[in-house]
């Protein structure tokens, strides 16, 4: 047999012999996995936590009931996707492992260890629900506002805070990440650890009328905002907010803002407190009366 034949031979068979092993190494199962209904978290210690309200608001920062409310309505996009596994991952279990995700920022490989899955399968679990719940919820829980809206905020606020024509807070949270690589300082923040930034639009209810997510750490709020699509649509005003309206009791027309803390911009639209250096006492008692922009961070969804 010629030399080019047999080297032609030995090469198809080394290459068939690769694409057996990389079969057998995606059909196969880690021995610890196999032993997911018998020691698996969501088998046992979710169950468990189903009977007691206190500790299951614990384990997922969720009521029960909140929780079967969210997966009457996710299951049906979230039943029917398949795994690497033989046997399918039910809806209900997805959901488990994404809140607990959400709710207390484990790994990925930590969550894998904890519901006996791949450390790949959790990923995909975590990204494709999260994807879910926002692709088939936003327009029932974020809704963009009518003027409608915006008018029932501002008598909120004004009912709730006596602050006149006023139809929002906004403020920004620092969400601790790894450093993603190649990326030097850029999500470095001034608390000296690694993040990206949360900015939430909140009624005089602290419930969430806008967010903007993702930005860079090292940004402050005010630079932040100015970077948001937010801003962008206020700017623009393509949110439909009402023109001037007159102050409570006055004939004096001034137009509807939302309320930041000092690291946001003054702009006809927001208003921020006076800067703390070398204030007068009326300054100052403003400042008091205000509401706080900080009870963002207490936002929740209507």
């Amino acid at each position: 047999m010629a030399p080019s034949r047999v080297k032609k031979i030995l090469l198809l068979e080394s290459i068939a012999l690769k694409v057996n092993r990389k079969k057998l190494k995606r059909s196969w199962v880690h021995e610890i996995n196999i032993c997911r209904k018998s020691f698996g978290e969501f088998y046992h210690l979710y169950r468990d936590a189903r009977k007691y309200p206190e500790k299951f608001y614990e384990y997922l920062r969720m009521s029960k009931e909140s929780f079967d409310l969210l997966l009457s309505h996710l299951d049906p996009y979230l039943c029917g996707i398949g795994t690497n596994f033989r046997e399918r991952i039910s809806a209900e279990q997805r959901l488990v492992i994404t809140l607990r995700f959400l709710a207390t920022g484990e790994s990925y490989r930590s969550l894998a260890l904890h519901f006996r899955l791949g450390v790949a399968t959790v990923s995909n679990i975590v990204n494709h629900t999260c994807m879910v719940i926002w692709d088939t919820m936003k327009s029932d829980y974020l809704p963009k506002p009518t003027q409608a809206t915006w008018h029932n905020k501002s008598q909120q606020y004004w009912t709730k805070w006596n602050f006149p024509n006023c139809i929002g807070s906004i403020d920004g949270k620092h969400i601790e990440v790894k450093c993603p690589s190649n990326t030097g300082s850029l999500y470095y923040n001034y608390k000296q650890y690694f993040s990206i930034l949360l900015q939430a639009l909140v009624d005089a209810d602290c419930k969430l009328i806008a967010v903007d997510i993702g930005s860079f750490g090292r940004q402050s709020d005010g630079g932040n905002f100015r970077s948001s699509s937010l801003f962008r649509a206020l700017d623009r005003k393509e949110l439909d907010v009402p023109p001037d309206q007159c102050l409570p009791q006055t004939n004096i027309k001034a137009p509807l803002v939302i309320v930041g803390d000092e690291a946001y911009p003054l702009l006809p639209y927001l208003m921020r407190p006076y800067p703390r250096r070398n204030l007068d006492n009326s300054k100052e008692f403003l400042i008091i009366v205000s509401p706080e922009p900080g009870d963002v961070l207490n936002a929740h969804l209507a």
